[in-house]
């Protein structure tokens, strides 16, 4: 999916910290991870269960919410397939605006 407006950030709260980057280096997983060892984004973003997966647009708003990570794909074909229809209806060829770390 490269080049296409869309970023993946992983916020990972069960587990202790050198657990989770074991996971991360077996799993093999590209992108920025954190580990929320004090609770305060899970609290802020109101997480009950893990995984919690947010899938945002470019602008930083949340599009979807995800319950299990099989369903992730799905989310974001959806949001993509949304961002490339209204880019089409409005004339937009310059691929659009790049997302922003939030």
């Amino acid at each position: 999916m490269q080049g296409r407006p869309f970023a993946l950030l992983g916020v990972n709260g069960d587990g202790d910290r050198e657990q989770v980057r074991r996971v991360l280096t077996v799993k093999g997983l590209n992108w920025r991870s954190w580990w929320d060892g004090d609770g305060r984004i899970a609290r802020r973003w109101h997480v009950t269960s893990w995984p919690a997966i947010y899938v945002l647009d470019a602008q930083g708003l949340i599009r979807y919410r995800v319950t299990r990570a099989e369903d992730l794909g799905q989310a974001v074909e959806r949001l993509l397939g949304e961002l490339e229809s209204q880019r089409a209806a409005v004339g937009d060829s310059s691929g659009g605006e790049r997302a922003r770390g939030r």
